[in-house]
């Protein structure tokens, strides 16, 4: 019907959710592929009219999404949606990654320039915020501690927020991506591709310089880095 473009949101091992580029058509697959349910969520006040989450992260049967009117949160795997807001500005909340991890879902939010980590109560349903003093590119977490990439230099966040930026030994004027797998790190940085176990000590694995935006993104799939 005209969206043939799609994104991956992400998902867990028995669930898979796409988005079309269009913002309109919210997608579900349960048999990794096969079929697609279209969950796509109601337009408030606009009969007819649907639009999807940009940003979701999953545990089980719950998801946490990004909507139009800030954070959602879905008991019934993506089929009926309520708004979680206690604690943020819904207006300009949308988040540039989300994770979940035990009791609680993290999220970088990027709104005019500032970059903020809020953490959310998933038993109290509130947000708080854990960070607005330092800008995050991307974050993941690693045997229970919270990473951060920032501009040049990867950080540690404690629960309370406090911010400890870790030494390092690659040299680069810009950190564009971090992930975690099979508890290693890996860092997308300006002068190439780094791999470590405890966030200080970095082994370069690809020397090629991922300067430019088409090459800001890598993926893991199984032992390999795409």
């Amino acid at each position: 019907e005209g969206n043939s473009i799609v994104h991956m949101l992400g998902g867990t091992d028995e669930s898979f959710f796409i988005n079309t580029e269009s913002g309109e058509k919210f997608f579900r697959t349960t048999d990794y592929g096969q079929t697609w349910d279209d969950i796509s969520i109601p337009y408030p006040g606009y009969p007819g009219y649907t639009y999807a989450p940009y940003k979701l992260a999953a545990s089980n049967d719950t998801v946490y999404a990004a909507g139009f009117y800030g954070a959602m949160e879905s008991v019934d795997n993506g089929n009926t949606w309520s708004y979680i807001n206690n604690g943020i500005d819904s207006t300009s909340f949308g988040g540039n990654k989300w994770i979940v991890h035990g009791n609680y879902v993290y999220v970088s939010n990027n709104y005019n320039g500032h970059q903020k980590l809020y953490r959310f109560n998933r038993t109290a349903k509130e947000w708080t915020l854990i960070n607005d003093t330092v800008a995050i590119r991307d974050f993941v977490i690693k045997n229970n501690v919270l990473y951060a990439a920032s501009v040049s230099t990867v950080l540690k966040i404690e629960a309370d927020g406090s911010i400890e930026e870790l030494p390092h030994e690659f040299r680069c004027y810009q950190v564009n991506k971090l992930e975690e797998y099979n508890n290693f790190l890996f860092l997308n940085t300006s002068s190439g591709l780094y791999r470590s176990n405890d966030a200080v000590s970095w082994e370069k694995i690809s020397g090629k310089s991922y300067l430019f935006p088409s090459f800001f993104n890598f993926g893991i799939l199984a032992e390999s880095v795409y």
